[in-house]
């Protein structure tokens, strides 16, 4: 049991440091030393597959403490609902951006990455946004 903890700990401790660090901090440093070409094939080969799968993890550490905190009815901790939003918002910008000619619509839901399957990059935006509908939280009933 003790030894569970310790990898428990460690590994939340590393989650911590990724999510403090970040893709765009990678980014920036290996960036700086590339011309447009370069940095274009860096965005869809590296950082596209970083941030597909970075945002919805940092949306995902935000709604656990949601949860964590046990929200009632009266909207207390309903922020934390909407920051995780803008995570996955970010993500969806950062998808229109990777999305150029002749690549438009390169992540839009297929047969192979249906709207209500994991595979498809929008789900986690998607199954947060049917959240926020069904228990009718809106940004009015924030407490901060």
């Amino acid at each position: 049991m003790m030894n569970q903890y310790r990898i428990v700990t460690r590994y939340l401790a590393l989650l911590s440091a990724c999510s403090i660090l970040g893709p765009a901090a990678v980014a920036e440093r290996a960036e700086a030393k590339m011309n447009a070409e370069q940095k274009l094939f860096f965005l869809d080969n590296a950082m596209m597959p970083m941030l597909i799968d970075y945002r919805p993890t940092q949306a995902a550490a935000i709604m656990w403490e949601f949860a964590r905190r046990r929200p009632n009815k009266k909207g207390r901790h309903n922020a934390l609902v909407f920051q995780a939003m803008e995570k996955l918002d970010t993500l969806e910008k950062e998808i229109k951006t990777a999305e150029f000619p002749p690549f438009e619509n390169w992540y839009k839901p297929t047969w192979i990455r249906p709207p209500d399957l994991v595979p498809n990059v929008h789900y986690s935006h998607d199954r947060l946004k049917t959240f926020i509908s069904e228990y009718n939280i809106s940004k009015a009933t924030w407490t901060k």
